[in-house]
């Protein structure tokens, strides 16, 4: 009886022992969900993102025309200078004679009432935007505002108008797709949303079995339909459609709702992209806002 009284007895303290363990490990899994809550609430949240693919424009004018539509207290903008040194073979709105140098640390020299952020990448690998703008979502994927206008880094050009009037307008826009209850829009809904941000362009298509549109022949759909897997590691759309120029804005749900996986796949590939001549500028659209670009064309 001595021996099971004892027996007893050290059973309940052990079983106290585990009981106090437990309960230390939910006051400690507690605090750490709470010091891991006041993280996050204390993150900033911006509004908007500005993401822009910089060639040899002047990053005082530039910088100094985001001003007007860049909000100090809900803005950022992120400048990714897109040749590695030098004067780009390119500008969208200045004559060949008058292309400045300006390096990334130009950029990053201005001062501006808004948080900048900037970086040098190898824009030979796309040979337009798509360097930095793959390099952002990659390495940001989880740090996007709740919106985000990619666009090329000049004030205005020959396929849109002035940056900031091209950014408000397509912030509006999504405004009104999220606003809507109807199926009347022309832009798809949420939770991926693509808006072109460019002058009206024809509507380009590809899709499994046809092509429609300038640009879009029977070369570039067998391209783009036999490496979409090795591209982005998933299967290819039935259709893709596009217009010009990659410049848009849309959602941090409509980029998230890729994997990061998808991003990945996309900022390794890039390094091979300027000798298999991936159609980047085309597949936007497609990469944002999958389901509403295969329901804008027919072919």
């Amino acid at each position: 009886v001595v021996m099971a009284l004892a027996s007893a007895a050290a059973a309940a303290r052990g079983d106290a022992r585990s009981a106090a363990r437990a309960a230390f490990g939910r006051r400690r899994m507690s605090e750490d969900e709470r010091a891991s809550a006041a993280e996050v609430r204390d993150r900033k949240r911006f509004e908007l993102d500005v993401v822009m693919s910089v060639y040899d424009e002047n990053p005082g004018t530039v910088l100094g025309h985001l001003e007007t539509c860049c909000r100090a207290e809900t803005c950022r903008a992120w400048v990714y200078s897109s040749f590695d040194s030098g004067v780009s073979v390119r500008s969208h709105s200045l004559e060949s004679a008058q292309r400045q140098v300006h390096e990334i640390e130009d950029w990053l020299a201005v001062n501006t009432t808004f948080e900048k952020r900037g970086a040098r990448v190898n824009n030979s690998w796309t040979g337009g935007e798509s360097t930095a703008y793959v390099t952002h979502v990659h390495e940001h994927y989880d740090d996007l505002a709740d919106k985000i206008a990619f666009v090329h880094g000049h004030v205005t050009s020959w396929h849109s108008d002035r940056l900031c009037d091209i950014i408000q307008r397509g912030l509006s826009k999504i405004d009104e797709v999220e606003s809507r209850d109807d199926s009347t829009s022309s832009i798809s809904k949420a939770p991926t949303v693509y808006v072109n941000m460019n002058r009206p362009y024809e509507l380009r298509c590809i899709s499994r079995t046809g092509v429609s549109g300038v640009f879009a022949d029977e070369d570039l759909r067998v391209a783009v339909y036999g490496n979409w897997k090795k591209w982005t590691g998933e299967d290819p759309p039935e259709r893709m459609t596009w217009e010009c120029c990659a410049q848009f804005v849309t959602t941090r749900e409509s980029l998230r709702a890729r994997s990061s996986a998808f991003w990945k796949n996309l900022y390794d590939v890039m390094p091979s992209s300027s000798t298999e001549k991936v159609p980047w500028e085309y597949l936007w659209p497609t990469f944002v806002d999958e389901a509403g670009s295969s329901k804008r064309g027919s072919c």
